[in-house]
Order: structure tokens, then sequence, then C-alpha cells
């Protein structure tokens, strides 16, 4: 290809609403466009680059035995009603009525479609185990679209989805799945962490993240260094550390005005904030809920959803309808319909003050173990410096982008859906089931993340649009014409920049748009060409008969 008929236009300035340096780089180098808040274009540099992710991709999953199809973007409304997903993903799902008044969908995922088109054509044990998987795209209303191919409303997506008739089977399928992912992270060049994960609204027993580090993820990981333990923030245990050692003080209701937050009441009591208790009032699938949980700790969102299918913080009105005060609230004196939740956070303490449900007034040195308690849960958030659950050793966190999500979804889709096949005694059960997931277009993103430098990007040689850029210098355009020739017929993916540009401009677009291999070819040293190598900074001279060899030779290194 050459240069001067390639549909491309750099920048030389960062867009002034990119945030992240892949975004930037993105806009920058001509790889994509913005069409819409979250729904980007892919020019020839970036589609070049999206379809060389898709077939790692693909080649990883057609080595598993998995099988490539493509199913419908567009999906009736009733699949997702029968699941209870229709109403689950809320916002999020871009929902849409036919002329005829019926409600569809522009697909998030397809766990529904694929399990209806199975049970549609698997009536037997003996056709199974299957596994199915297409690259296609995906929609999700983001209610904040940001950092260009990270959070998106319109992605690309490779989604698999495998049918069982044992849990060993799946467990082998999904085994395999992982290894094929790792291989995925390994040939584009990528550091990664899997990690147990939270399947929010897909739903299963058992899921793992492919993490990605990177300053601008939305995933906070939480690793112990010394054991390997690791796991997302959604799900991550930890023991806590023990609770400031301070004199017990007597037992007794003691006045606190004005004070309704934890700490100002520790300050006014002279205590530390880990001596009080939090109290928060919860409606929990519709009913009162207390919970309780160490001053200095926070509530974790996604482990109250775990615990609820719907829940939500009670209004003061509610609260006071329950025996409560606002600002004040406590364990005791409460209308018997509330229930008592214990956060593990106070396991390991003796004694807390905790508001009397009386306005201006909470209750000093209360023993922990005396407090009723309806169920002890895990809600509080895990923070930097809590002890590894397993060996006990500090834990640390990073913040890093997911890229790939795996499931053990068991019979979460084929029950409600009524998707059987007969097993080998001639009874109907329900297909096990697991799901896999890669964000093709993030991928992209988080390759950038991780390679590029202050003079743009540096592609891994599996992925970069083309391999090598073939710059002439003067009157050399015969040379590296001879020259780009060759490299395409040694099988290299080559650029000719052949634009009337002078040769600064024409470094600097092969430094941001991040060609592995830049090759001058100068009217001034008619008897040599100068290598340069983008990942390294690397230079080398070389005869024009020896640029497809050396570059060869430097190939596994890129």
């Amino acid at each position: 290809m050459k240069a001067s008929n390639f549909f491309f236009k750099t920048l030389r300035e960062d867009p002034k609403d990119a945030e992240a340096t892949s975004h930037k780089l993105l806009i920058r180098a001509s790889l994509i466009k913005q069409v819409a808040s979250g729904v980007y274009a892919f020019m020839p540099l970036g589609h070049r680059v999206l379809k060389k992710i898709e077939q790692v991709v693909r080649e990883e999953m057609d080595n598993i035995g998995a099988q490539e199809m493509t199913m419908s973007i567009l999906m009736p409304g009733e699949m997702w009603k029968r699941t209870g997903r229709w109403d689950l993903y809320g916002d999020e799902m871009f929902k849409l009525k036919d002329r005829k008044g019926q409600d569809f969908c522009l697909g998030p995922t397809h766990e529904e479609q694929v399990t209806t088109l199975v049970s549609q054509t698997v009536s037997s044990y003996k056709q199974l185990p299957l596994t199915v998987y297409q690259i296609n795209t995906k929609f999700r209303d983001e209610p904040r679209p940001r950092f260009g191919l990270i959070r998106l409303r319109e992605f690309v997506m490779k989604d698999a989805y495998s049918f069982h008739d044992t849990e060993d089977s799946l467990r082998q399928t999904y085994d395999d799945m992982r290894r094929a992912y790792e291989r995925i992270m390994e040939r584009l060049g990528l550091d990664y962490e899997v990690v147990s994960a939270d399947p929010g609204a897909i739903g299963g027993s058992l899921s793992q993240e492919f993490i990605v580090p990177a300053p601008v993820g939305e995933s906070t990981v939480f690793k112990c260094h010394a054991c390997g333990y690791v796991a997302t923030s959604e799900i991550a245990d930890a023991v806590v550390p023990p609770a400031t050692p301070v004199s017990r003080p007597d037992l007794g209701k003691v006045y606190t005005p004005n004070v309704p937050t934890v700490e100002t009441v520790a300050k006014y009591l002279g205590l530390p904030v880990d001596r009080i208790a939090k109290s928060m009032m919860v409606l929990g699938d519709s009913e009162p809920y207390l919970i309780l949980l160490r001053g200095d700790r926070t509530l974790d969102e996604a482990k109250m959803n775990r615990l609820f299918k719907q829940w939500r913080f009670m209004e003061d009105a509610e609260v006071e309808a329950v025996g409560g005060v606002p600002g004040f609230i406590g364990p005791f004196g409460l209308s018997k319909s509330v229930k008592i939740l214990r956060d593990k956070s106070l396991d390991d303490i003796d004694w807390v003050v905790v508001g009397a449900n009386e306005r201006d007034y909470h209750i000093t040195g209360v023993s922990v173990s005396d407090l009723s308690t309806y169920e002890r849960v895990s809600v509080s958030a895990v923070e930097d410096g809590d002890y590894c659950p397993r060996c006990g050793s500090p834990l640390a966190s990073f913040v890093g982008l997911e890229v790939g999500h795996i499931f053990r979804l068991g019979t979460r889709y084929s029950e409600p859906l009524d998707a059987t096949y007969l097993d080998k005694d001639g009874n109907r059960k329900p297909f096990i089931m697991g799901c896999y997931g890669i964000g093709v277009t993030r991928l992209v993103s988080a390759i950038i993340e991780q390679y590029h430098d202050e003079y743009g990007i540096k592609w891994p040689w599996s992925v970069a649009p083309f391999h090598v850029v073939v710059i002439p210098i003067g009157d050399a355009l015969a040379r590296a014409e001879a020259i780009y020739g060759h490299l395409k017929g040694a099988g290299f993916d080559v650029l000719l920049d052949d634009r009337d540009e002078r040769p600064g401009v024409k470094f600097m677009d092969a430094d941001l748009v991040g060609f592995p291999v830049r090759v001058v070819v100068s009217q001034k040293n008619p008897q040599t060409v100068e290598l340069k190598f983008r990942r390294t900074g690397a230079t080398l001279h070389v005869t024009d008969n020896e640029v497809v060899e050396a570059i060869s030779a430097e190939v596994p290194r890129l």
C-alpha cells in the first residue's frame, strides 16, 4: 500500500475531550473517528488492527474446537423477558418496537438467543459438548461513555457459549477456554492477571476476569504478592486489621449533640473511628434491614447486589417508621420487622459505640457479642493493607481494564427458556452452560495503554496495522519501491510512504502510528538503508538486499 493513496490524516495536537492516553493516540494516529458519544468508526489503520486482533482470537477459539457463527444483533424482547433480564438490564439496553408494536432490543450479549438456537438443534446428550462463538457488534447504552474505546455504546466482542450434560464437561471446557484466553493475551503481548470476579448481570456460579493493568482501568484488583491470591474488589475477601486498642468506656447512653456522622461522633468522644459502628438502613428485596459495620469501612455496592436482588438506602421517613432516628440510628429499639446484619469487619472487635435511636445520643461500650444479629454478612469494601484471606500477608491494589470474562452459568438460561436435551436414560434435562467474552475493541485500547511513549504508539508485531513503513528521502523512490516489493514478497505488511512531505513529518507519523520497523532509503546513502525498531529505538544499517533477512531476524522480539 502506498501512503499517497491511503485514507488517513494524523494530528499533531491531542483532542480536547480525550482523557486516556489510548484515546488521544487513537484519534491523533487516525485509527478511529468519533461518530457520536460512545460510537466510533474504525478508519483503515484502525480497521487493520481490529481485524488482526480478531484473527488471533479466532485462531485460538478454533484451536479448542469452538465453531464460529453469526447471530442476529436485533432480538425479540420476549426471550429476554423469560430470563428476567429485560428489566434487569434496564436503561443500558437499546430497546425499540417494530411497526406491529412488538418489543425488540439491540443485543448487549447473546445468551438468550444462542440458548434458543441450540435448543432447536441439539436434542441428545450424544451431541454434547458443543461450543459456538461469534465476533460481532454489541450495543449498550452507557450513561457515560468515556476513554475512547474503553467504555462504548457500540463495540465488537467475541462471545462464546458452551453446552454440556455434566458439570465435569463444563469444567473441562471452562479450563480450555481459560488457557485459550491466556494464549490470546500472550500473543497480543499484554501483561495481564486472571482474577476471581463478580458474575454480575450475566449470572452463574463462578467467573474470572482477564485484567490488563492500566491507569484508566475501571476495575480495582487486590493481589497478594506472597501467595498469589487475586480478586476484583467486588468479590475480594480479606482480614481486616485489628481495631485501635483503647480503654473501654463504661456501657451507657451518652449525650452527643449535633454529631450525626461516624467521624463527628469519634471526634466528640475522643475515640478512633474504628470504634464506632456504622448503622446503615436499607430496603433489601422490599424488607427493612439494619447493616452494622466498622466505622472505618465502607459499603461495597457489588457485594450488596449479590446479597439482594434489589436494594436501596431507606429514606428518613422510612427509617422513622421502623423506630429509627436518622443520624443516630442503632441496633436497639427498632421494630421487630427490621433484621440486623453484622458485617465481618466487626468479627474481631470486642466493643463499639452505636447510635441510641434517640436524637443527640449514642451508647458507648457495647459488646459486639451482645448485638442481636439476624445474619453475619460480608458487604464492606476491601482496602489496601488488609490481610490476605489465604496467607495473612498485606494485600495491594492496582487498577486495570477488564478485557475478558469467563463464566460457569449452570442452568441460568436453559431452565427459563425450556432448553433441554434427552440424557442417556431418555430423561429431559436442561443444558448446563458456560459463556466466555472478550472485548475486541477494548483490546485495541488496552494494547496502546501498555505500549506507547511520548512520541506515539508502539504496536506489537502481531497486531500492527503495517509491520514496516518504507520512507524514501530525496531521489530514492525507485530503490524504496524495490525494497517495498521484496518485503511484500516475504509476507510482511508494508506501507510505502511516498507522500510529498518533509522527512521529519514522515518520521513523526511513523512514530505516532507505531509501525514496528521503519526503513529509511536515502539518496545520500546509496549503499545502505537505515532500519529503526520502534519498540527499542535501536537502529541498524544494512544493504538493500539484506533488509528482509535483517527484519526477519528481529521479528521474535517485536
